[in-house]
């Protein structure tokens, strides 16, 4: 199995190509997450509970929850517009079908469990699993991004990380 710094290595290759098909001045290219230490992947959003609700969910998750760690294979990059500011794209590595599956199981048996424990479920996952590379105006050009990140990083559909744990809030 590749370790995560040939993960690392991989993300960073991708945001190389990503620069070098933004505009000669950088102004298209808003961020890169750090790929040794930045990159993230959000199973479940709690934006919207109180402080009481998540500290709730903390320690259900830290004294009940049982789970085996599994292995996410990244094969695809894909971008979406942000929801609240129109003019920001991201570009993300996805998790193959067995990833995105694997994935959404988990997010289901923590939500059970914030339901379990009387915390309201307030966001449940609707939209692919995903770990963001970089932040772009809607000026750069995506498409061709996208494409030649597919064909020179993540063709590979044997990269792979194993999930062996996850934090809340940091």
């Amino acid at each position: 199995m590749p370790t995560a710094s040939a993960f690392s290595s991989s993300a960073h290759d991708a945001n190389v190509v990503i620069e070098s098909l933004g505009a000669s001045d950088g102004s298209d290219i808003l961020k890169f997450d750090d790929t040794k230490a930045g990159l993230h992947m959000s199973i479940l959003y709690t934006c919207c509970h109180t402080t009481a609700e998540v500290s709730k969910l903390h320690a259900v998750l830290k004294n009940n929850f049982v789970w085996d760690s599994f292995e996410i294979s990244y094969s695809d990059v894909g971008c979406n517009v942000d929801m609240h500011e129109a003019d920001k794209v991201y570009l993300h590595a996805m998790p193959d079908e067995q990833g995105q599956n694997d994935l959404l199981k988990l997010a289901g048996r923590i939500n059970d469990e914030m339901r379990k424990a009387g915390i309201p479920v307030r966001h449940p996952r609707k939209s692919m699993f995903h770990m963001t590379l970089a932040r772009v105006t809607r000026n750069y050009p995506t498409d061709r991004a996208v494409a030649a990140a597919k064909r020179m990083v993540f063709a590979d559909a044997g990269l792979r990380l194993r999930l062996c744990r996850f934090t809340l809030h940091g």
